[in-house]
């Protein structure tokens, strides 16, 4: 079988067309510059259509950005190494999808409060992860994460740095590998508990609750 018919480009080129509009989407829900609450679907695609003609239009009206995210891949990535039972790589990759969450969550709140884009940044760069999941999401957002969440996400950021730093006792016995693997096992079972949790609160707070409501619209319109 020739190369050519193996991977067909018109394919490939559609379905990442589809993957920039959904994207483009819902960052401009998230920034308000689509609104969902109060509208039909039907004129919530009409509303989408429109924006999409305009940001071609005009692409620097509008506040919402249009980047790549990696939650997905990075996501998907700690599930597969949580399968092969390689607990500190899925744990590397569970602590790099909170640190995109918190900083994607920040960045999006911005037209909500009165910070410029530049100091969102400055405070995503120069703000440790115990303050961003403490005071500085409740002075963002007005409420408090869940308390199981933040100690999740603290200890996973903690596991993580001990394995890139290879902080882990050396020469092992049989005893503690047993117990160390059950223990990174555990707190990758967290983690993943707290992506769900984390996902819910995003939903609330960036889709009013709508995103599975979004994500059937954009599917009608797009299908994949």
């Amino acid at each position: 079988m020739s190369e050519s018919s193996e991977f067909d480009p018109s394919e490939f080129e559609k379905a990442l067309v589809i993957e920039v509009i959904r994207t483009v989407i819902e960052s401009a829900v998230r920034y308000g510059d689509v609104q969902l609450e109060g509208r039909t679907d039907e004129a919530i695609k009409k509303d989408i259509h429109e924006y999409i003609r305009a940001r071609l239009a005009e692409p620097n009206t509008f506040g919402s950005p249009v980047q790549y995210d990696y939650q997905s891949e990075l996501i998907n990535e700690a599930r597969r190494y949580e399968g092969m039972g390689d607990f500190n790589l899925a744990l590397m990759f569970y602590a790099t999808w909170f640190e995109h969450w918190l900083n994607g969550m920040f960045v999006a709140r911005e037209p909500m409060v009165a910070l410029e884009r530049e100091e969102i940044i400055r405070l995503i760069r120069e703000t440790d992860l115990a303050s961003k999941t403490g005071h500085i999401w409740q002075l963002l957002f007005g409420e408090k994460l869940p308390g199981d969440v933040v100690e999740t996400i603290l200890t996973v950021a903690e596991a993580r740095n001990a394995f890139v730093h290879y902080k882990s006792t050396p020469y092992p016995s049989e005893v503690e590998e047993r117990t160390e693997k059950r223990e990174l096992r555990n707190l990758t079972q967290r983690a993943a508990a707290a992506v769900t949790q984390l996902g819910a609160i995003e939903d609330r707070i960036a889709f009013a609750g709508s995103l599975n409501r979004l994500s059937r619209i954009l599917d009608d319109m797009w299908p994949k």
